[in-house]
């Protein structure tokens, strides 16, 4: 039986504004506001985030950041990737969208062909 790891990307890297990192904190506090004991019962991983360089000035109008979205992104797909690898199911929770490629490319990476589908709760 494959066993749950949580996956935590507290990265609002690639979002206009600093906030949606604490979109984890709100969903573990309404759970022991639920009174669950959900995030207990699992082991979870916490990622490097770089949320400080949203305070940097930027000099283009688009892919503000990319550098540091690219190097979220690749460390959360190795995660991903290991914890497939070691026969455990991630469950990947995050601040913004752009940690999709992340996810995504982690799962895609221990398939060999074949389709992958997606749910993705916002």
């Amino acid at each position: 039986m494959q066993k749950i790891i949580i996956v935590k990307n507290r990265s609002d890297i690639g979002a206009g504004t600093r906030g949606a990192d604490m979109g984890i904190d709100a969903i573990e506090i309404a759970a022991i506001n639920a009174e669950s004991d959900y995030f207990n019962r699992f082991e979870y991983l916490d990622l490097q985030t770089f949320n400080e360089a949203i305070y940097n000035k930027q000099k283009t109008p688009s892919a503000k950041r990319i550098s540091k979205v690219v190097t979220v992104c690749e460390g959360l797909s190795r995660v991903v990737e290991t914890v497939i690898n070691n026969g455990n199911f991630p469950i990947v929770l995050s601040g913004d969208h752009s940690s999709s490629l992340g996810t995504i490319s982690g799962i895609k990476n221990t398939m060999e062909g074949g389709r992958l589908g997606v749910v993705w709760i916002d």
